[in-house]
């Protein structure tokens, strides 16, 4: 009896010792020093290089045309009017409705959408560009964009338009 008694204490003292969790990892020699996500640091650079090289394209294709007069407006777009709009008419003003018929083509030429609607400013229902600049232009406006992808449909893109896709969008604002 006593032996067996002796049997079972060795077992749970085993299983006490060998089945309990691992031992924690010592810690390294940089304590103290901040860990670094070099992932995140390394998508950080490449997103500021494709943002760089979007502006070098756009900015190149805005000066190819002199029939066409761009001008950098906000969040890297450069707009050319081929209508200014009814000053009579009034601005589209931020939170409220507005008619538009927007195509967005690729730089080359390829037609993505060509969508009329009525959307209401300050929604993000439009690309950021395309959003923040139709304020600043009449009724009856139209005008041709070049807009980089990280202020059009970003990294996600859409189902018609690719991810970091710069894009050329022929926008009327009724």
């Amino acid at each position: 009896m006593r032996g067996i008694q002796l049997a079972l204490i060795g077992i749970v003292c085993a299983m006490a010792v060998g089945c309990g969790q691992p031992n924690p990892q010592r810690p390294s020699r940089r304590m103290g020093q901040p860990q670094v996500d070099t992932t995140a640091l390394n998508l950080m650079k490449f997103n500021q290089r494709m943002r760089e090289e979007a502006d070098k394209t756009l900015q190149a294709k805005a000066q190819r045309d002199p029939n066409e007069r761009y001008a950098l407006y906000q969040w890297g777009a450069w707009i050319h009017v081929i209508e200014p709009g009814n000053e009579e008419a009034g601005k589209p003003e931020l939170g409220k409705e507005c008619e538009l018929h927007m195509r967005i083509y690729s730089l080359d030429g390829h037609l993505y959408c060509d969508d009329q609607r009525t959307v209401t400013l300050a929604k993000y229902e439009l690309p950021v560009a395309v959003e923040w600049n139709v304020a600043e232009w009449y009724h009856g406006a139209k005008l041709k964009m070049l807009v980089p992808w990280y202020s059009a449909y970003g990294i996600q893109g859409t189902d018609a338009i690719p991810p970091y896709e710069n894009v050329m969008i022929e926008l009327d604002i009724k």
